[in-house]
Parts: structure tokens; C-alpha cells; sequence
């Protein structure tokens, strides 16, 4: 079985002018910026090592404590059951993550979609 994490969100840049417009930024660019308006540059990072349903549900608790991620990431994507007062139900998430098809089927390496220019290169 082939260990590897889900993909990582692709890098972006926004730039948000101030008459209300928002405009992607390719990679390299030149530009003149107005007084007010607001540059956003997304970087990433990694993407993960293993199934994330592997993370301990006490690291995912802490993940949602210090807002790294929201109640619908901890259980859609980290199979973790949640209750009422937003902690892990143990038991409940053992429960879920034994059905969990990552678990039980292997998980592999998921790299994400490349643009075609980059896959065309990566096939040479």
C-alpha cells in the first residue's frame, strides 16, 4: 500500500480593486496597483502524509479548537463524529473510520489535476 495524503490546494493570487472587481493573477505578472486596492497571494502546503482518517481524532479536536478547520472538514474529510458541543466522539468516529473505504481498500497517492501544459511536461 502506497502512503500518501490528499493533494494540496493550488497556489493562487487575487487581486480585489477597490470599485468591487476581483481579478485572478497569473503566476508572473506586472501591474500598476491603486490606492485601496488589496492583494491576496494563497500559498500552499503540503498535502498530507497517509489516509487523513489515520490522524488521530485528539489532533483533529485541537485542529478544530484552533480553528485550522471547520466541523464540516473534521467530519467529511477526517472521518471524525462530532458531538453536540463540537468535541470528537470516539467511539463514533472508530466506528465510522472501520467502514471507511481508506482503510479498508488501501489508499494511494492522490496528486490532484494538473494543468495540461504540466502534464504534457511530466510525460516527456
Amino acid at each position: 500500500m502506497s502512503k500518501g495524503g490528499r493533494p494540496a490546494p493550488r497556489c493562487r493570487t487575487e487581486v480585489h480593486r477597490p470599485d468591487g472587481e476581483t481579478e485572478s493573477i497569473p503566476s508572473k505578472w506586472i501591474t500598476t496597483l491603486e490606492a485601496g486596492a488589496v492583494v491576496d497571494v494563497y500559498t500552499t502546503g503540503g498535502g498530507g502524509y497517509g489516509p487523513p482518517s489515520d490522524r488521530p481524532p485528539e489532533d483533529v479536536e485541537r485542529d478544530l479548537r484552533q480553528e485550522t478547520i471547520s466541523p464540516s472538514t473534521a467530519e467529511s474529510e477526517y472521518d471524525v463524529v462530532l458531538d453536540d458541543d463540537g468535541s470528537v466522539d470516539v467511539d463514533a468516529t472508530a466506528r465510522v473510520r472501520e467502514g471507511s473505504p481508506t482503510a479498508a481498500e488501501g489508499f494511494v497517492v492522490d496528486r490532484g489535476t494538473l494543468p495540461d501544459a504540466v502534464r504534457e511536461d511530466a510525460d516527456r
